[in-house]
């Protein structure tokens, strides 16, 4: 059984991670139930169209789902508080009233898991929301589940209370980047009761790289010439989206003929967002406007599409706690890996292990807009340079980290330590 507090369908990464994570566990032979938030306001246009068919929003295969492997189970969330918290303009009100949602939400989800474990008996449970484990290890004595907490981050060095308690009490742990299960052992965790699985790439979507660029250009309205550099995802300032602007600025000064045929494509935020607004105006103030395409949220089914028509792809975050150690390179990397892109990424501790300047892509430091520059300049003047690094990175994402590599990872996990009594 996975717990999650996204919604179903929705835009975050926790979201994807799951479900992603929950197919290929289904694909392995496991029985799995996944409880997603259920909640039908304040969503995306686009998203809200997908609430009938969400497995097409995620590109998901039905056929495990008909099979009986895969089941998706939606528990009701308090979305008349939702809506009052949207309302309010007073921040402290709506702290308030989002800890009130919340709190409903998880003892909803606490009780239906309960209830769920007295007649169903789950071999496992999975989540990873600290404060629903640390109430679930309140009831394992009558759960009798073992308990498998997901990772991806800590709030605080050192960590909360409540975090500490979990991270020492649970069965187990799947982290998802090393430096992440590195502090985890300093924190005084057992190695043998971490395992550290990244998260990976949907490898069937491959199947649409079989396209031609200009077709699936033609279809999704961009440019049929020019160069195209791509990002994906949320637009916050520690995402680094600024940066490229500021870098494609600087080639527009710096070789103006290359920037004629350069264009950026932004796919990510949507109108709400203050940042895709402040992302738009800085375009206007550097006046690159015309050379920087903006797209709301695409369903992750469709986003590869974007991925194949665009030339070189970028993420370049800014260097903090969490980005350095946790923020890896999130699913757009990966993505950007499978469709054989060449990549421009920040140089993180969190990807270390997984990236080699040069190799399979090319890194810069953090909030260099002049490094950024140089290196699309590099890649678009070095043809064999930027179809070798995009070669190197699909291979290393098809042979190491695809969904299925990391969920054989994670049950072998569950089979010899969690499930053994091994780990106490």
């Amino acid at each position: 059984m996975m717990l999650t507090r996204s919604r179903f369908p929705s835009e975050r990464a926790e979201s994807m991670t799951t479900i992603y994570t929950a197919e290929a566990l289904a694909k392995e032979g496991c029985q799995v139930e996944v409880l997603f938030r259920s909640e039908r306001t304040f969503l995306e246009p686009i998203t809200a169209s997908y609430l009938n068919n969400p497995i097409d929003f995620y590109g998901i295969d039905s056929s495990i789902i008909d099979n009986g492997l895969l089941r998706i189970t939606k528990i009701p969330a308090p979305w008349f508080l939702l809506e009052l918290i949207y309302r309010l303009s007073e921040s402290f009100q709506r702290k308030l009233l989002e800890k009130i949602y919340f709190l409903a939400y998880n003892s909803v989800l606490l009780l239906y898991v309960f209830i769920k474990s007295i007649f169903n008996k789950p071999d496992v449970i999975y989540l990873r929301t600290t404060s629903i484990a640390f109430f679930l290890l309140l009831l394992k004595p009558i759960i009798k589940a073992k308990i498998v907490y997901e990772a991806h981050n800590l709030s605080n060095i050192p960590p909360t209370h409540k975090e500490r308690v979990v991270i020492n009490r649970v069965d187990g742990i799947v982290a998802l980047t090393k430096p992440l299960e590195e502090i985890l052992i300093s924190l005084g965790v057992k190695k043998d009761k971490i395992c550290y699985a990244i998260s990976g790439v949907k490898a069937d979507f491959l199947q649409k790289i079989k396209y031609d660029k200009s077709i699936i250009r033609k279809k999704i309205n961009l440019p049929l010439d020019g160069i195209i550099v791509i990002y994906t995802g949320s637009l916050y300032p520690r995402k680094g989206v600024e940066d490229t602007l500021y870098a494609l600025k600087i080639i527009k000064e710096k070789n103006n003929h290359l920037y004629k045929k350069l264009y950026f494509l932004i796919v990510g935020g949507n109108l709400k967002e203050r940042e895709f607004w402040t992302i738009s105006a800085l375009s206007d103030q550097l006046s690159i406007r015309k050379h920087v395409i903006l797209r709301r949220f695409i369903p992750p089914s469709k986003l590869f599409d974007y991925i194949i028509a665009s030339d070189i792809a970028i993420y370049t975050p800014r260097r903090t706690f969490y980005q350095d150690f946790f923020g890896g390179g999130g699913l757009k990397l990966w993505q950007y890996m499978l469709a054989g892109k060449p990549t421009i990424l920040s140089r993180l501790k969190s990807t270390e292990d997984i990236v080699v300047d040069g190799v399979n892509c090319l890194l810069v430091e953090p909030q260099n807009p002049q490094a950024i520059a140089d290196s699309i300049m590099r890649l678009i003047i070095n043809p064999d340079l930027a179809q070798r690094i995009g070669k190197n990175a699909q291979e290393i994402a098809l042979k190491e980290y695809t969904w299925e590599k990391r969920a054989r990872k994670i049950i072998i996990f569950l089979k010899n330590q969690v499930l053994a009594h091994k780990i106490n």
